[in-house]
This record gives structure tokens, C-alpha cells and sequence, in this order.
């Protein structure tokens, strides 16, 4: 969340929040589906909240 907040996020811990659950669900898919490609779309997904909290436009 500091970093977050160091990069100027809105709301830092809404968006360390958001990540964890990104994180964890990542995780959690990976290990019952047996397929690593999840943390690709994670990352993804990440990227979209990071830019969102920072006030950028998503994926520009």
C-alpha cells in the first residue's frame, strides 16, 4: 500500500485490496487448474487497476 500511495493512487488501500484478491485468486486458480497462464490474465488485470487508481487511461 505504500507504494501505491507513493505513486499517487487515489485510494492506496482499496487498491492494495484489490491487487491481494487478484494475488490470491491467481494462486488459488492456478494450483486447481493446474495452468499457469492465469497470473498472465492477473497481471492484465492488475495493470487495469493500476492505471485506473493513477488516473491513466487503461491499457494506453
Amino acid at each position: 500500500m505504500a507504494t501505491a500511495a507513493e505513486a499517487g493512487a487515489a485510494d492506496p488501500e482499496a487498491l492494495g485490496r484489490q491487487l491481494a484478491v487478484l494475488f490470491e485468486g491467481a494462486n488459488a486458480l492456478a494450483a486447481s487448474c493446474n495452468d499457469a497462464r492465469v497470473f498472465s490474465d492477473a497481471g492484465q488485470a492488475a495493470q487495469t487497476l493500476v492505471d485506473i487508481a493513477l488516473g491513466a487511461t487503461p491499457g494506453g
